[in-house]
């Protein structure tokens, strides 16, 4: 329908000039990641370095190998194509115009097409050779938590076995992983799934520790579907732990941000405006801290210091995330005071993508969490009224000469690429302050003498020097 098509083109405009910054906002990522490695049991401090060797394994062109093998894991590049729009919010539905590739780009000008593939893989290969790493130890033997994975998943001991025995990989690297790319139905694995059908029982069948659930007599007669369970409860493992470190979306959350509502009625629509970019924090809530204080529930109780130090991990980087970006906007970081520690945990964990919007850093300093909380597709439409208005009453004779300030900074603020975190500073530098002295001399040294009052900081370059 129209609506639905505006709608999503203005949803589409708002993540365009809204996440010029996202890469930076996504560094709260790396916590995530370790929690969700150290949820399966691979030590912290190992996960830690696993995960920052990914952001520069994704520095270069992915090898053919490992490619492939993601690939067949289903986190290959092409898997996670949409995962960025469903990570803010943006829906994949935007069809194949020009918005669409402008979109498309738009994630790698910011570097967030990097950022998710490099992590996406890094992490699938990272947990993949964690698993491998047990590959010489029964099931009995396995580690608590490593084995609290596995039956999440199904996988007990005869599904272990099989793993173990005949997905074991060796990478030209030298990494092992576990793959169930080249397992087939055939040689010694072959021998393997009919040993452990034919010794199985129905009762067997049904224990929780198994993968094949009230299938006993189907399997009996075709043995091959057993091994076909095995990889694709193994696939689906990895796959998950991937995206609940990289915090990509499932369906209950995009169902939560949608509420039963359909796309291009009226209510549908002005639901997905209002909850643009409010899925990323949904989604840690969901995946990164309730996954973590539940990761012990194996032993009766709840991870509650897991838990904090997850939220306090990032924490640390929210915090990073803010002074790194008062650096891309030219100015020197912020005191951390009790105000900032606050800001930095909305950034790291509770906020991330949106957390400008709620802290008033960002997009729409000034305005209320109210207004902001209706999103920034309804709150530009709101600006877009009043800035029509004003330049109504000044065309009808008004003294008040705001309209064209104020529509310049609309235009400014929903202009797509305008806000690269490389290239803002020097944008604003060149282009935008120029503008704005030009339509209201002065105006920019009442803003830095503002932010030196306000925040203790000033600028690398003073704003001033335009006049």
């Amino acid at each position: 329908s129209h609506i639905a098509f505006y709608s999503r083109a203005l949803r589409t405009i708002q993540v365009m000039s809204k996440l010029g910054s996202a890469t930076i906002s996504a560094i709260s990522d790396i916590s995530f990641q370790v929690g969700a490695l150290t949820n399966s049991g691979m030590p912290g401090i190992k996960a830690f370095g696993r995960t920052l060797g990914n952001i520069f394994d994704g520095l270069g062109s992915t090898p053919a190998e490992r490619k492939k093998y993601a690939n067949s894991m289903g986190v290959g590049i092409q898997a996670f194509k949409g995962s960025l729009l469903s990570k803010v919010g943006a829906g994949q539905d935007m069809g194949v115009g020009l918005l669409s590739r402008m979109q498309q780009q738009f994630f790698k000008f910011n570097l967030m097409s990097w950022w998710n593939d490099s992590h996406a893989i890094g992490m699938s290969f990272t947990f993949s050779n964690h698993v491998a790493s047990h590959k010489k130890l029964s099931f009995d033997k396995l580690g608590s938590d490593f084995k609290k994975t596995l039956l999440d998943y199904r996988i007990g001991e005869k599904e272990w076995d099989i793993l173990r025995e005949h997905a074991v990989v060796r990478l030209e690297t030298g990494e092992e992983i576990i793959s169930v790319k080249d397992l087939n139905f055939e040689g010694k694995a072959k021998k393997d799934i009919q040993d452990i059908v034919k010794n199985k029982t129905p009762t067997g069948f049904d224990d929780v520790e198994t993968t094949i659930k009230g299938n006993w007599q189907r399997t009996v007669r075709n043995p091959a579907e057993y091994l076909d369970t095995i990889k694709k409860r193994y696939v689906t493992m990895v796959n998950d732990t991937s995206r609940n470190g990289i915090m990509i979306p499932g369906a209950w959350e995009k169902a939560a941000t949608k509420v039963g509502t359909q796309a291009g009625s009226f209510t549908g629509e002005i639901v997905r405006q209002a909850m643009l970019f409010k899925t990323f924090p949904i989604t840690v809530y969901r995946k990164a801290m309730l996954n973590k204080l539940y990761s012990k529930s194996h032993t009766g109780k709840n991870n509650y210091a897991g838990t904090a130090m997850l939220f306090l991990g990032s924490s640390i980087l929210g915090a990073m995330a803010i002074q790194l970006k008062e650096i891309t906007k030219g100015r020197s970081p912020r005191d951390m005071d009790a105000e900032f520690m606050l800001q930095a945990a909305l950034q790291g964990g509770a906020g991330g993508i949106y957390a400008d919007l709620i802290i008033g850093t960002g997009v729409y300093p000034g305005q209320s969490i109210g207004d902001q909380l209706l999103g920034p597709g309804i709150n530009t439409t709101f600006q877009a009224v009043g800035v029509l208005q004003q330049a109504g009453a000044f065309a009808f004779g008004s003294e008040d000469t705001t309209a064209i300030k104020d529509l310049s900074k609309l235009v400014k603020n929903n202009m797509p690429y305008q806000n690269l975190f490389y290239a803002r500073a020097v944008q604003d530098m060149l282009l935008y302050n120029f503008i704005l002295e030009q339509l209201n001399p002065g105006y920019l040294r009442r803003e830095e003498q503002r932010i030196m009052s306000n925040d203790g900081q000033k600028y690398f370059a003073p704003r001033s020097l335009i006049e």
